[in-house]
């Protein structure tokens, strides 16, 4: 099944990536192709290999005043291979007990918004965001090569007004201020070669929309 599914990823990436990945409603577009891609490859390996997933996941909400809210979410896994043997390099390698690709240990997520109304119903909102993550491992597995993300924070900040009626809205935002390094997939081409896709580096921007 994976030989006969992984030359047609290219073609049914667009069709068959949404069912895999809930995108956040402003989560770069980048970032989600990325873990799409990722996501359906898994999805593919799955009819191969079975897995064992451990973890847990606690979420808080804190309103110590009006317009304040604070949450946080703090994630531990414990993701791995099964009974797989892929084919590697002319033999069959045993994967059992080697980490899933994109699956740190531990993610700690920390969020503040305050919100403040103005004028006739409309509001301006600040929305601050980090997220710390644990180092993960990535596999490619056709060639038997191992790589690994270290652990990272990457931050966001953004500031919006929305007209009474929520009319229209305007705002600024700034992703990854850490402008740090982030590796979602990596594949060796040879000894010296191979291909890496990121996520996206410092970014800062406009946003703007208005309602019909």
């Amino acid at each position: 099944v994976l030989k006969a599914a992984l030359p047609y990823v290219g073609n049914i990436v667009s069709a068959a990536l949404p069912v895999f990945t809930k995108r956040r409603e402003q989560e770069a577009s980048t970032e989600i192709l990325a873990k799409q891609i990722g996501e359906l490859q898994e999805a593919v390996t799955a009819n191969a290999a079975t897995a064992k997933v451990d973890g847990v996941e606690l979420e808080a909400t804190l309103r110590p005043a009006k317009n304040h809210v604070f949450d946080a979410t703090v994630t531990f896994l414990d993701a791995r291979y099964g009974n797989y043997t892929p084919p590697v390099a002319g033999g069959n390698a045993n994967f059992a007990g080697v980490p899933l690709n994109r699956r740190p240990k531990s993610v700690v997520s920390l969020g503040y918004m305050f919100t403040q109304p103005v004028g006739d119903g409309g509001e301006i909102t600040f929305n601050a965001r980090t997220r710390i993550s644990a180092s993960y491992a990535l596999t490619d597995i056709g060639n038997g090569v191992f790589y690994r993300q270290p652990n990272y924070t990457k931050s966001e900040l953004s500031l919006t007004y929305t007209a009474p009626e929520k009319a229209y809205y305007v705002g600024v935002f700034g992703k990854n201020l850490e402008n740090r390094l982030v590796l979602t997939s990596a594949t060796a081409n040879g000894t010296f070669a191979g291909t890496a896709s990121f996520e996206d580096p410092r970014t800062f921007g406009v946003r703007a929309g208005v309602k019909f």
